[in-house]
């Protein structure tokens, strides 16, 4: 009969340093977090033209029927099903975080400047739909990877609410300025002002030192 030895609990070695907490205590008084959440908002309000406002002007533009509409919009899913956790998993040891966040909203302020500069055909918007969903990769992750890094646990809760506050202020600013913006000035100049504030914050996340 075999018996299981006793396990012993594993220590940690006395020499072996602690993590050292931040020296903003509060998300509140962070003023280089709270320079990152405005800049996130920005690049967010952007974003979620891809559900808002193109498939309007995917239909009144491009004369694309519903089903066509549908299959951009999965495509967007299909990419980031297929390549973003590989990619993801591949860049994030490299510690380049915000490289790779202002890589990502570069590449969302191209799929708007994309529609003043090139025929609005069909192959346009699929042209738009992948470098968005690109910039979406290589932004989306790193950002959430930005606010765990700078929490610890006492104020985590604070850089997570106001991270998921400024995706919920995206989310309503986005539809809501896209459409008026739309409305008054016309969709190219939509994509000018959004493929604008994309390309500013896409150099702020690379040179504001973050």
């Amino acid at each position: 009969m075999y018996y299981l030895l006793k396990s012993k609990p594993v220590t940690e070695p006395e020499h072996q340093s602690k993590p050292v907490a931040p020296l903003v205590r509060s998300a509140f008084h962070d003023k280089t977090y709270l320079l990152f959440i405005s800049l996130a908002i920005l690049y967010g309000t952007c974003f979620f033209q891809l559900f808002s406002t193109l498939p309007v002007f995917y239909k009144n533009h491009l004369q694309l029927s519903e089903f066509s509409i549908g299959m951009l919009m999965g495509l967007n899913g299909i990419i980031i099903v297929v390549i973003e956790m590989v990619l993801v998993f591949r860049l994030e040891a490299k510690q380049k975080i915000m490289l790779f966040i202002s890589t990502g909203a570069l590449l969302t302020a191209g799929s708007f400047i994309i529609f003043n500069l090139l025929p609005e055909h069909p192959a346009t918007a699929v042209l738009s739909v992948i470098l968005v969903t690109f910039g979406e990769i290589f932004a989306m992750p790193f950002m959430n990877t930005y606010w765990t890094r700078r929490t610890i646990p006492s104020n985590r809760g604070q850089y997570a609410g106001l991270y998921t506050m400024a995706w919920s202020v995206a989310q309503v600013a986005g539809p809501t300025g896209g459409t008026w913006v739309a409305g008054h000035f016309g969709f190219g100049y939509l994509w000018w002002l959004a493929g604008g504030i994309c390309l500013l914050t896409g150099i702020l996340f690379r040179t504001a030192k973050l």
